[in-house]
């Protein structure tokens, strides 16, 4: 952009310059995304859970709701 200025040329230089404009305006995000997206996801998550710990916590309430259903029919 600062190179060329307001005349880039034809038609054919002047899409090249637009497509070369996007790829680099394409780039700088995908390096901001890379950067700032982990940081607000992990503190959207706070502590990350693994596969371990909700078929643990499943475990868990599966016994907790057969215990309710046992109350619940007097046994």
């Amino acid at each position: 952009m600062l190179h060329a200025g307001s005349h880039t040329g034809g038609l054919l230089t002047t899409s090249l310059y637009i497509a070369f404009d996007v790829v680099i305006i394409s780039g700088l995000f995908g390096i901001a995304s890379y950067v700032i997206a982990p940081r607000i996801l992990t503190s959207i998550e706070g502590e990350p859970l693994l596969i371990e710990d909700l078929v643990a916590r499943h475990a868990e309430l599966r016994q907790e709701l057969d215990e309710i259903l046992k109350q619940s029919e007097g046994g």
